[in-house]
């Protein structure tokens, strides 16, 4: 019965739609708390029709950045990839090529920029959602590491060597004696 119990749970939980959490010290797979709250109001279906052949580097960085950040906050994004051509030096892309068409209900915008910023302003535009101020959240101060690391010159000049040395003086072989006893013939 247990056994039963832990399986509908754990199927259950498998088949929840988009349950994550960002959890990384900078919010790197996040948008900013204002920007969720705001497109947490967003309840209809999020299209997004992107005119970018596969191998064209904006279509990545659409899709790692805003899009990726999107489908974790918005329940429902439905994104669409128009462009089936290669592009290069003898294809013919089309006249809509690099496009990025959002819609929500009757609503649609179009942008060919494929930032964050540029991407949530369209997108609270086609929703008609204001877009947040800048809340006064304490911001990710980044790398490289703003505290002075105390102590390091002695571990690395003084400590790290005589661990080398010791080391070196309690792994090294002694050397091979000659064999003194003689062999009978």
């Amino acid at each position: 019965m247990l056994v039963a119990v832990v399986t509908a749970v754990a199927v259950w939980g498998a088949a929840q739609p988009r349950m994550s959490w960002d959890v990384s010290e900078d919010r790197r797979n996040s948008f900013s708390d204002a920007d969720e709250r705001a497109l947490s109001a967003i309840r209809a279906p999020l299209r997004v029709t992107v005119n970018l052949a596969p191998e064209d580097p904006r279509l990545s960085d659409l899709e790692r950045g805003a899009l990726r950040k999107l489908r974790r906050t918005l329940a429902h994004v439905d994104v669409q990839y128009a462009a089936r051509g290669n592009t290069g030096l003898f294809a013919r892309p089309g006249e809509h090529y690099g496009e990025m068409w959002y819609s929500i209900g009757g609503r649609q915008a179009m942008t060919r920029s494929t930032t964050e910023p540029i991407v949530l302003e369209t997108v609270y535009g086609v929703a008609g959602i204001t877009p947040p101020t800048n809340d006064a959240a304490p911001t990710y101060s980044g790398y490289p590491l703003v505290a002075r690391p105390l102590g390091a010159a002695a571990i690395f000049y003084l400590l790290w060597p005589c661990v080398i040395l010791a080391t070196w003086l309690l792994t090294r072989r002694p050397p091979r004696k000659p064999s003194l006893v003689m062999k009978p013939q």
